[in-house]
């Protein structure tokens, strides 16, 4: 009886030598087919035809600029004595022809801050 079971021990740990000697054959091979399909350029979304330059925003002269300040806000981090606060004040940089748009959408900016800030931590 003890023949047997030193018997499917043998077999178990030879199993699991090979299953990680395959598994680190599949990884080599996997990783050099990658490897090749990228060099060669064969995969079509990494192909290397001119980039797409049509959400590139144009550049601006610093005379038409305006910046569109925005109200400070205040932040609470933690409780009890623990409690640290955050000021934050900034202003948006626009284009002078998007300023009036900007100031209408002053609120909706605010509460985007407002949002994102309030879900850091104080290790953030």
């Amino acid at each position: 009886m003890t023949d047997a079971t030193m018997d499917d021990a043998k077999a178990k740990k030879n199993g699991g030598k090979a299953l990680i000697f395959m598994a680190i054959l599949l990884s080599i091979m996997l990783g050099g087919a990658a490897f090749y399909l990228v060099s060669s350029n064969r995969i079509p979304f990494l192909s290397s035809a001119a980039p797409d330059t049509s959400y590139v925003t144009p550049t601006v002269d610093s005379g038409a600029i305006a910046f569109v300040p925005l109200d400070p806000i205040m932040i609470t981090f933690g409780t009890g004595q623990d409690r640290v606060h955050l000021r934050f004040r900034t202003q948006l940089e626009v284009p002078k022809s998007a300023t009036s748009n900007v100031e209408a959408l002053v609120p909706r900016v605010i509460d985007v801050f407002n949002t994102f800030l309030r879900a850091l931590s104080l290790d953030e």
